[in-house]
């Protein structure tokens, strides 16, 4: 950072690095959070219906079935809870983006 004499261009560089550890911070809670989803045994059966695996595990479900579980079910459950602050935050989001609200998309 010493060699760069301009205030502007440090800047973005502090932004650049900041906005980097944070997605790797974020990144690493969400594989926590997958490993400890995959650990318990209560989701045991909904994962495993949900992909086919040579070897199925009854009691506990690799990360990458969790995350495909996710993949293909989380805006679906999500919407399934409109109450919840988490959906409103996020429908509200998508609506500043457009001229119309999701939920008439939807239909």
């Amino acid at each position: 950072m010493s060699a760069i004499v301009k205030e502007e261009d440090r800047n973005r560089i502090s932004l650049t690095m900041k906005a980097t550890e944070r997605f790797v911070m974020f990144s690493c809670i969400a594989i926590g959070l997958a490993q400890l989803i995959a650990l318990d045994e209560r989701f045991a059966k909904i994962l495993s219906k949900d992909r086919y695996l040579r070897t199925a595990a009854r009691t506990k479900q690799s990360e990458g079935t969790v995350l495909s579980y996710l993949h293909k079910n989380l805006f679906r459950l999500l919407l399934s809870k409109q109450d919840s602050e988490l959906t409103e935050l996020i429908l509200g989001l998508l609506e500043q983006d457009s001229d119309q609200p999701f939920s008439e998309k939807a239909a």
